[in-house]
């Protein structure tokens, strides 16, 4: 009741039309041939109910633009049980994947995106750009192959919020950091290949969610 289902790619760029709404995923979206725009700042819920938005891309050769799915999560927003995939090329200086700013909670998600920066002083978060004081980011993954330049972290760039459980390979991201702005910040969300593959790092998941099986990848369940 009072939900929106997302069953299409132009359900999905509705969002853009009430962004207090409450959204729910019934498929996987593809954004195939897209140059995305992000969705502007969402105040409302949006549950990927396990589903995948694939081929999430951009090229930026010639333009500086943010690049995530929201340009913010807003206090008392959610986006959560969400996967994302594809490939970023030629990025500019400020680039996420759920949001560029969070201020709200986002948890649960999934992240696979190989984002890769033409700027030598590129801002790229595996998550988001900026966790805010407000921010709460808890029980995601990030997969993710991170090259941007300096100030790169597999979870953020900034980090004054909420992280809880929260992982990524860091040979993955060429900072190898959790945080862009902090070599010490999350030092446990800082995973070689084999320890995101092992089932008891997840022992706190929820395996109604989460598919987890020892020596593979984590999954989402739809």
């Amino acid at each position: 009741e009072g939900v929106t289902l997302i069953s299409s790619l132009q359900d999905l760029l509705n969002i853009k039309n009430n962004l207090s709404g409450s959204y729910r995923l019934t498929c996987d979206i593809d954004l195939e041939n897209m140059n995305w725009q992000n969705l502007g700042n969402f105040r409302g819920t949006l549950d990927g109910a396990g589903h995948t938005i694939y081929n999430m891309a951009r090229d930026h050769s010639t333009e500086d633009a943010s690049f995530a799915l929201f340009l913010e999560v807003q206090n008392g927003a959610t986006v959560k049980n969400l996967a994302l995939e594809g490939t970023v090329t030629g990025v500019g200086v400020w680039e996420g994947s759920i949001a560029i700013r969070n201020y709200g909670t986002i948890e649960n998600c999934l992240i696979n995106l190989d984002i890769k920066s033409a700027n030598s002083d590129g801002h790229i978060g595996g998550i988001v750009c900026e966790n805010h004081s407000t921010g709460k980011i808890k029980n995601c993954i990030v997969l993710s192959k991170i090259d941007g330049g300096n100030y790169d972290g597999g979870i953020a760039v900034g980090q004054y919020g909420s992280v809880t459980e929260s992982y990524f390979i860091s040979a993955n991201v060429s900072t190898g950091l959790a945080v862009g702005n902090g070599a010490s910040t999350l030092p446990n969300s800082n995973k070689t290949e084999s320890e995101i593959k092992s089932a008891s790092l997840y022992n706190n998941f929820d395996k109604s969610i989460w598919c987890i099986i020892d020596g593979q990848y984590p999954s989402l369940v739809i």
